[in-house]
């Protein structure tokens, strides 16, 4: 990550080269001088416990580093193909892939947490844990992104179960005697939002559709555009959903 390191002098890295395929095409003598550096680099951090002001600004710039590639990854899906060259198939859908281009802020909170998980692995694991060697032959920062390869895949994964359950509760919270593992009552589930959705005002039935299609607060407020804040927009669905169940207990089914 540097070019030369003076042990008494303060962590100052040189600004590390992107992950591109040019990379694998450096010159073995440059590669071997990085290594070596990245080398002296952790032996360095090693002497403080991989803990303190300097690790912290090695953290702070190997994040600095990750984070644009790995949203740049997630903006061109290229990320779902670098998992499964390590055999880990995530199957991204359409609707997937579409957020993922155009929301920046799904973009943004997914690379994030990402990161913030593979920073705890590398520095227990391949710091701490002397699981990365230069004689491994990854340099650190290539190091660290295979690791945010791996943890994409869990943090993947936990946003889908909470997407799924969001879903789940808005489609049968309507209902409660209905299972919410039942696909037939999750249809059930649908036909009534869309039947009470009908019957409220358009703020409203905005807000909790893009709540069920999985938008975050935030973005919800900035669609409504009127000057909504993000706690506002939270307790629209809990009140549309209160009020559905009042009707329902009330015997206001739809007719079919």
């Amino acid at each position: 990550m540097s070019e030369a390191w003076d042990e008494d002098a303060e962590y100052d890295p040189a600004s590390p080269d992107p992950v591109r395929p040019e990379d694998r095409a450096v010159a073995a003598a440059d590669h071997d001088r990085r290594l070596e550096a990245d080398q002296r680099l952790v032996a360095l951090l090693a002497r403080d416990g991989f803990e303190g002001p300097r690790y912290d600004r090695f953290a702070r710039d190997l994040c600095d580093y990750a984070l644009p590639v790995l949203k740049g990854w997630l903006y061109s899906g290229e990320i779902f193909g670098l998992c499964a060259k390590v055999r880990i198939f995530l199957h991204p859908t359409e609707r997937e892939l579409a957020r993922l281009h155009h929301d920046a802020d799904a973009r943004e909170e997914l690379a994030a947490m990402t990161v913030a998980v593979a920073l705890r692995k590398f520095r227990n694991i391949a710091l701490v844990g002397g699981g990365w060697t230069a004689d491994g032959g990854a340099c650190l920062t290539t190091y660290f992104m295979g690791a945010c390869k791996l943890v994409f895949a869990g943090e993947l994964r936990r946003v889908r179960d909470q997407d799924r359950r969001w879903r789940q509760q808005d489609a049968c919270d309507v209902r409660p005697e209905l299972a919410a593992d039942d696909p037939a009552a999750i249809a059930v589930g649908t036909d009534l939002v869309r039947y009470h959705l009908d019957r409220v005002d358009e703020r409203t039935a905005v807000c909790v559709a893009l709540h069920i299609d999985g938008y975050t607060h935030e973005q919800i407020a900035k669609s409504l555009g009127d000057g909504t804040s993000p706690r506002a927009v939270e307790g629209v669905p809990h009140r549309w959903r209160t009020k559905v169940k009042r009707e329902l207990e009330d015997g206001g089914e739809p007719d079919g």
